[in-house]
């Protein structure tokens, strides 16, 4: 019996000291390099700089991967903005694999001077002070509170509005041009040529409408047929108004049958005219020398005029070249032609005029498009202005100069090429009283527009600064012509 406890006494000592061997063997471990971090790689990154997700997780080399917590490493690289989700996994020996999922950017909401750039769950994800580089629909409606990077939007008609441009599939996402969301959430989408669709509000039933409207889109476009607008917020009875003059081409066998016949007629004429013509070459050949003479003799008397203005316009170069005081006369007209080519900033008294979309509800049937702010509304405006003797003007900070224009890009509005949405803030420099009565008299252009229910106001300024322009100034046609004419 002796014998046999003593064994049983030796077997539990054995398994003591392997285990307290073993427990040495992992505090080692542990301890060493084996168990410190040597690496760390990023992966499924595109938009992001794998570095910043580097510095952001906290992993450096040399700390101890049993000490670091792979979801709390996770969690900070989850609030930069453009991280959906991120995986953090330990490759043996010292190496960290960080796997990140970047957020999609689906729409640009206008915000003051700039876009945010957000994705469909309303994440901000950057923002940009151009529209055309994203190639995305943009998503009006009420304007969010101060935003940056990474946090939420969390107005209920905007996030409607997102999930609109989700419901469309990517590839039919490029034909979207705008999804405004309005009063009580009702949406309604623009197409790229800026015609208007009614969506609806967004809920259980708005995917539905959507595929409706993608429907109804490639009938058109089949048909060769204008709309003036769309209503699909009864998914079952979808409402489609053409435009005037807009119909679709030619399909009966009797609008082919007209063609044919005009082409015949127009064949006949042809040959008719060229009989005609036939007859009176020689008529023509005498009464071209006759011509010739009289132009030879027009051209000689051109010349002869000419030559005195070239002889008058050489005194004054060489009146101008000569001292100090022509120097300054040429600076001065340089600076004047600066100023009128929009190649220098400027500043001075004037007027600041904000035009917006209007904001009364839309009645039944009426049109949708008489309530919006249009390309030739801008103009209007900016016409009124140069009369009443604007000498600098700017529209949403574009300089406005010789080559500007302001026209319609489906929902937006392209000035000197760069796209932008209302509100449309235009100053100008001038005599502040002077513009102001110009745009307020009776029957001008404020009450005009006023009548329609679009946004203006004028307000004077004790100085208003125009920006210069920004843009290239190439001319490929237009050359400055030489002396003589040549």
């Amino acid at each position: 019996m002796r014998g046999a406890g003593g064994q049983a006494g030796r077997k539990r000592l054995t398994w003591c000291l392997l285990l307290l061997l073993a427990v040495g063997v992992a505090v080692v471990f542990t301890q060493s390099r084996y168990a410190q971090l040597q690496e760390v790689a990023v992966t499924g990154v595109s938009r992001l700089d794998a570095e910043q997700v580097k510095q952001v997780s906290g992993l450096r080399p040399g700390q101890n991967v049993f000490s670091l917590r792979p979801r709390r490493v996770a969690a900070r690289i989850e609030s930069l903005a453009w991280v959906k989700e991120a995986r953090v996994a330990w490759a043996w020996p010292g190496r960290a694999v960080i796997r990140v999922s970047e957020r999609t950017p689906v729409a640009l909401v206008p915000y003051h001077d700039r876009f945010l750039v957000v994705d469909g769950e309303g994440r901000v994800l950057t923002t940009s002070r151009e529209s055309t580089p994203w190639g995305l629909p943009l998503v009006t409606g009420p304007v969010p509170p101060d935003l940056v990077a990474g946090q939420f939007i969390t107005d209920g008609a905007i996030l409607g509005a997102l999930s609109c441009v989700e419901a469309f599939p990517p590839a039919a996402r490029e034909r979207l041009g705008e999804v405004h969301a309005g009063e009580g959430g009702e949406l309604i989408v623009y197409d790229l040529e800026g015609i208007p669709a009614l969506v609806g509000v967004a809920d259980a039933h708005l995917a539905e409408r959507v595929q409706v409207l993608l429907a109804i889109w490639e009938d058109l476009r089949r048909q060769g047929v204008r709309a003036e607008y769309i209503d699909v917020r009864d998914r079952n009875r979808a409402v489609v108004k053409p435009a005037q003059g807009g119909g679709g081409g030619l399909r009966s066998k009797g609008a082919q049958a007209a063609v044919a016949l005009v082409m015949l007629v127009l064949g006949l004429m042809l040959a008719l005219q060229y009989r005609v013509q036939q007859r009176a070459a020689t008529d023509l050949a005498h009464r071209r020398t006759e011509e010739l003479v009289e132009l030879l003799q027009k051209s000689e008397t051109e010349r002869r005029r000419l030559e005195q203005e070239v002889a008058e316009l050489r005194n004054t170069v060489t009146g101008l070249t000569q001292g100090q005081a022509a120097l300054t006369a040429l600076q001065e007209e340089l600076a004047k032609a600066q100023i009128l080519a929009g190649l220098v900033p400027v500043k001075g008294p004037g007027v600041t005029v904000t035009m917006d979309d209007s904001k009364r509800p839309l009645q039944k049937g009426q049109d949708i498009n008489a309530f919006l702010l249009h390309d030739e509304d801008v103009l209007r405006v900016v016409n009124e202005l140069f009369a009443a003797g604007a000498e600098a003007m700017s529209l949403n900070g574009q300089r406005v100069i010789a080559t500007t224009e302001v026209r319609c890009a489906g929902p937006t509005i392209s000035i000197n090429r760069v796209m932008t949405a209302p509100p449309i803030v235009i100053q100008a420099v001038g005599d502040p009283d002077v513009l102001e009565r110009a745009l307020r008299m009776r029957g001008g252009v404020v009450e005009t527009l006023s009548f329609w229910g679009i946004e203006v106001t004028v307000k004077k300024e004790a100085e208003v600064t125009i920006p210069a322009y920004t843009g290239s100034l190439r001319f490929q046609f237009a050359q400055v012509a030489q002396s003589g004419g040549k």
